[in-house]
C-alpha cells in the first residue's frame, strides 16, 4: 500500500526504488457462486480492532443472516456478546481453511470490513476484501486510507465512519436491496500483478544477474 511505501522512505528506502503493487486476487478462484439471498459476512481475525462488535450490533434484530469466519482471541467473547443479546441471525464458524474461503465469499451478498484504528495500530491492507470483491460481494468498508486507495483499483459500495454501527447498519439494508453487480477485477488480478511483479522486478536486477 501507499504507507508501507512511505514507511518504507522514511527508513532510507531509495524513492527510485520505491514502487507500490497491491497484492492479487485469483480471479478464477474467488468467484460468485449462487447467491440465497440475505447473507452478511465479516471474514477476518475475531478482535475488537476488526469491528466484530460493531457488526453484530448492527445486525440484531434484522432480517438478515450474519456469518463470522475466522478465530480470534475475542471469539468467544463475541459469541457470548451475542447470545446475551438473544441473537438468532448470527453464524461463528470459527478458522476456517483458505481453501475453503471461496465457497464462503461466493454465496454472501455483502461483504464488511468495518475495522477501527487504535493508538498503535490501523489496516495496511485487507486481502479479504479483495478475495470477497472478487466473489461478487457488495462491500462495506471503514473510512480509512487504505480502503479508497483500494477504491480507486475496484468498486467499493460504501465507506462508513469506524465505530458507526448506526450507518453500518443502514448500508447493510441498502446493499441487500440492490440488484447483483458485475465487478471489474483486472486491476488486481493475479495476472495484472503478476506483470507488475515482473516488470518491477526487471528494472531493479542488473542484466546479466
Amino acid at each position: 500500500s501507499p504507507l508501507a511505501m512511505y514507511s518504507g522512505l522514511e527508513m532510507g528506502c531509495l524513492p527510485d526504488k520505491a514502487i507500490v503493487i497491491p497484492a492479487a486476487v485469483d480471479t478464477e478462484r474467488f468467484v460468485p457462486y449462487a447467491k440465497p439471498g440475505g447473507i452478511v459476512l465479516f471474514a477476518g481475525r475475531m478482535t475488537w480492532e476488526k469491528g466484530i462488535f460493531d457488526i453484530i450490533m448492527a445486525s440484531r434484530g434484522q432480517p438478515w443472516k450474519l456469518i463470522m469466519a475466522g478465530g480470534g482471541p475475542q471469539l468467544e467473547e463475541a459469541q457470548t456478546w451475542a447470545s446475551a443479546l438473544g441473537m438468532s441471525n448470527i453464524q461463528f464458524l470459527g478458522p476456517i481453511p483458505h481453501s475453503e474461503m471461496p465457497a464462503i465469499y461466493g454465496v454472501a451478498d455483502v461483504f464488511c470490513y468495518p475495522s477501527c484504528p487504535t493508538p498503535g495500530w490501523q489496516e495496511q491492507y485487507g486481502i479479504g476484501v479483495l478475495e470477497a470483491a472478487a466473489a461478487g460481494c457488495k462491500i462495506i468498508l471503514s473510512e480509512q486510507d487504505v480502503f479508497r486507495w483500494l477504491g480507486t483499483m475496484f468498486r467499493v459500495d460504501a465507506y462508513v465512519p469506524p465505530g458507526d454501527w448506526t450507518h453500518l447498519r443502514y448500508w447493510i439494508g441498502e446493499l441487500l436491496e440492490r440488484p447483483s453487480l458485475d465487478r471489474d477485477m483486472h486491476k488486481v488480478s493475479s495476472t495484472t500483478i503478476g506483470a507488475q511483479l515482473r516488470e518491477a522486478y526487471g528494472r531493479l536486477v542488473p542484466v546479466g544477474v
